[in-house]
């Protein structure tokens, strides 16, 4: 939670299943007024950490911990001095290896589809949401209001 509420700038990466939560993530911590953005190309993840630097973070999520693209750009944001947060199903992944702050997404699929996984690790990100916004409740009531001030008359 310091992590996230302190950085100049979060980068929020995931590639395949863990795209949708990647895009997730952004709107919830967006709504929030964090300086954050999702990417989940591979070439535009390694693209935009190479341009990171101490005091920002990346959010890794990958169910798998195995990916090599996710991989891949956390290493360069420990290079960089990033600090890095991982969303993995696996304490033992290779993700976790660059990761200083590891949140376990624990899910058994029960189909080939991944279920679970996603509803494990959206989760989390709801209760990153919900503690960030608490600590910040104003800040959260007015993004919301400017929010909705915006979109209501466009949908009307």
């Amino acid at each position: 939670i310091e992590l996230l509420g302190k950085a100049n700038q979060i980068l929020i990466i995931g590639v395949g299943t863990s795209e949708p939560i990647v895009k997730t993530a952004y709107n919830m911590f967006m709504r929030l007024g964090l300086n954050c953005r999702a990417q989940s190309d591979s070439y535009l993840q390694l693209m935009e950490v190479a341009l990171l630097t101490p005091g920002d973070v990346v959010l890794g999520i990958s169910q798998s911990g195995s990916s090599v693209d996710p991989i891949l750009t956390l290493e360069q944001a420990k290079q960089n001095g990033v600090s890095t947060i991982c969303i993995p199903g696996n304490t033992q992944s290779p993700l976790t290896k660059y990761a200083d702050v590891v949140l376990l997404s624990v899910a058994r699929e029960a189909r080939a589809e991944t279920i679970a996984s996603r509803l494990a690790q959206s989760t989390i990100i709801d209760a990153l949401y919900v503690i960030m916004a608490l600590n910040s409740m104003e800040t959260a009531n007015q993004n919301e209001k400017h929010i909705w001030d915006a979109l209501l008359p466009k949908m009307l």
